[in-house]
């Protein structure tokens, strides 16, 4: 019969030997979830911090600008009652703008 010493090294052998099996054993531990980076602020602009307005009634981007997934660079030109990826960028002349920054530009999120 084993003795009491005994038994409490076989006991802590057999606690190691389950250890290093179950570092051993791919998928034996839970991953930490990774963690999301949260969401760009919305920022409120006014239209002409985005866009210039020209003499004959069209709109130029004054920065690199994603709408609704297209991207416009700055110098792009719109022209009233033409649709830019569904929107007619000139009939929203003078009001204000929720964007995001995004990759050195800005996402339209909603015109006023």
């Amino acid at each position: 019969m084993l003795n009491m010493v005994n038994k409490i090294r076989i006991y802590r052998i057999m606690v190691a030997a389950m250890v290093i099996v179950g570092l051993a054993l791919p998928g034996c531990h839970r991953k930490r979830p990774e963690k999301k980076a949260p969401a760009p602020a919305v920022l409120k602009a006014q239209y002409d911090q985005l866009f210039q307005v020209n003499g004959d009634g069209s709109v130029s981007a004054k920065l690199s600008l994603n709408i609704n997934g297209a991207l416009a660079a700055p110098g792009t030109k719109f022209i009233r009652g033409v649709q830019f990826s569904g929107v007619d960028i000139t009939q929203y002349i003078g009001h204000d703008i929720d964007v995001q920054e995004e990759d050195g530009g800005f996402k339209i999120i909603k015109f006023y």
